[in-house]
């Protein structure tokens, strides 16, 4: 038995989840090339986030699947760009702390895209059988990422701290 395609109405919502899991994939890949190289300081907080987003993608999967949405998956190329800019960035962080604002910068973006997904939903026209759940676990997701944002601000104010008095001594 084939699952039926999702109904015009609420395409639009599938296609913005699917941006959001394309992104949290995107960003998680680059997280994991960070891990290789990060400094002890910023392990801990780096496997946090990676764990975060990777349940947030797991959530979204979900809801897809048992809606029978599949999303495109990324261009064979894709990858290989990403991981290679994200090398050159592992590389570039390893010497420097700045990279939990650029952390930072990336989960700031994913805000953007979960604000156009509750943004479709609503266009929807609320038809969708479980749209309270979808609405409740987008609300939930984007709580946790500006959680994530201001806890990185927090350890990059105590890493400068730290670097700043070590270079006064």
């Amino acid at each position: 038995m084939s699952t039926p395609a999702p109904a015009i109405a609420h395409r639009s919502v599938f296609e913005a989840i699917a941006i959001i899991l394309s992104r949290l994939n995107q960003i998680g890949r680059e997280l994991e090339i960070q891990l290789t190289d990060a400094a002890s300081f910023k392990r801990d907080r780096l496997e946090s986030v990676l764990q975060t987003n990777q349940a947030q993608m797991a959530d979204l999967a979900a809801f897809l699947d048992r809606h029978g949405y599949k999303a495109d998956e990324p261009a064979p190329q894709e990858p290989l760009v990403d991981e290679g800019v994200a090398r050159i960035r592992a590389l570039l962080s390893s010497l420097d702390i700045n990279i939990l604002p650029d952390i930072a910068a990336g989960q700031r973006s994913l805000l953007s895209t979960y604000d156009d997904a509750l943004e479709a939903m609503m266009e929807c026209g609320g038809s969708l059988d479980d749209m309270e759940m979808l609405r409740g676990l987008l609300r939930t997701h984007r709580r946790q990422l500006e959680q994530i944002i201001a806890d990185l601000a927090i350890s990059h104010r105590g890493v400068a701290d730290h670097a700043a008095n070590e270079s006064r001594a």
